[in-house]
């Protein structure tokens, strides 16, 4: 009777603390009350399971079923243990959706007021000097990258010296509406204006909700910092296709493409389809149009995404059109596509969960950049 209550008693507490991390564990603020009650809440469970083997010891049960349970408190009082461990281990991925991720965030990322990566807007500093305006997503923000000194935007900066007021307008997950939008809104105008293209900014990824036998998984794995950060790390699926699609009507056309083996994912497919191209291609236009009409001169960065799988198919249907687009409007750009191929996978990625650049590959794109900066007359004292 007493092991089916503290049983019983186990489960409740688990699922609190399983529904405790899903809904606090994911913010992207830290928050201390929400470590120190996780780990008491653990620490309660253990001290349950230490009762529970107090309680099977005295009984009269078979030394088989004893051992058994002994096993399994044992495995539950390690697991419990490395859980607690976990909640301070960082790691990016692809996105910031899994528990890994916000701690990592909660270790190395800073926003400013504005809600970019990067020091507050100085109008002041900003007026005596050329000002150069990186904007993009989370490539330019940085993802994976811990200190922002790393980043290519910041190695810029330092070269550039001085006279140069070098920010960062990048958020991650930003569409090319987004980007535009942040840059009507910032109190700093640039003279120079870096826009960073990247495959996904076509289109926000869909969200995939789990069905059936998922939703218990996911809500387990969802809840676990432990069991969290090994599924994310070690899926293949993950790793190797950047999105599961289920099918959903507006979708199907680029089903088609990704069952044909035409794309590789769904927002890759979108640059196959010539009506999702063209919107595309009049948004972009419409920043080129602005930077005319406010006499900001315009420079363009172009990335594929950087998996083996994906580099050369993003380099053919992405990357090479919008270069043509750009030249179309007299609108200069750099192609990073043979910087990443001249680095092995595994150098030019955070890791193999997150196809971010690497440290390496941000100095590569700064070098370059600034060699394309003096290329393209942009530089030159006024």
């Amino acid at each position: 009777m007493k092991l089916r209550f503290y049983i019983l008693l186990l489960v409740l507490l688990i699922n609190l603390l399983i529904g405790f991390t899903l809904r606090f564990g994911y913010e992207y603020q830290f928050s201390l009350a929400f470590y120190v009650f996780r780990i008491l809440g653990i620490s309660i469970v253990i001290m349950l399971m230490v009762k529970m083997l107090m309680s099977v010891k005295d009984s009269e049960r078979s030394d088989r079923t004893k051992n058994l349970i002994l096993t399994i408190i044992t495995l539950g009082v390690v697991f419990s243990t490395l859980e607690i461990a976990f909640m301070f281990v960082p790691r990016t991925h692809g996105g910031d959706k899994t528990l890994a991720s916000r701690v990592w965030y909660h270790y190395y990322w800073e926003n400013n007021s504005w809600w970019y990566r990067d020091s507050e807007p100085d109008s002041i500093a900003a007026s005596t000097r050329t000002k150069i305006a990186i904007m993009g997503d989370s490539f330019v923000a940085g993802h994976g990258i811990k200190r922002v000194e790393q980043r290519f935007s910041n190695i810029l900066a330092q070269k550039l010296g001085d006279d140069f007021y070098v920010y960062n307008l990048a958020r991650n997950g930003s569409s090319t509406e987004d980007e535009f939008k942040g840059l009507e809104e910032y109190p700093i105008k640039p003279d120079l204006l870096i826009l960073c293209h990247l495959p996904n900014d076509i289109a926000f990824i869909p969200t995939v909700e789990p069905e059936g036998a998922e939703i218990l998984s996911a809500y387990i794995v969802g809840g676990s910092y432990l069991l969290n950060y090994f599924v994310f790390k070690f899926e293949e699926a993950g790793r190797k296709i950047a999105h599961r699609l289920y099918g959903r009507e507006e979708e199907q056309e680029f089903v088609e493409y990704l069952k044909s083996g035409e794309a590789v994912t769904y927002h890759l497919a979108l640059f196959l389809d010539s009506v999702s191209l063209a919107e595309h291609e009049a948004r972009l236009g419409q920043i080129a149009d602005y930077c005319n009409e406010k006499n900001i001169k315009l420079g363009v960065v172009l990335f594929p995404e950087i998996w083996n799988e994906t580099l050369n198919f993003s380099e053919e249907h992405v990357n090479l059109p919008l270069a043509k687009f750009f030249k179309a409007r007299n609108v200069p750009s750099l192609d990073t596509y043979n910087l990443f191929k001249s680095l092995p996978e595994e150098e030019r990625v955070v890791n193999f969960n997150d196809a971010h650049p690497s440290v390496a590959s941000h100095k590569l794109i700064a070098d370059s950049l600034l060699q394309k900066l003096h290329s393209w007359g942009f530089l030159e004292k006024e």
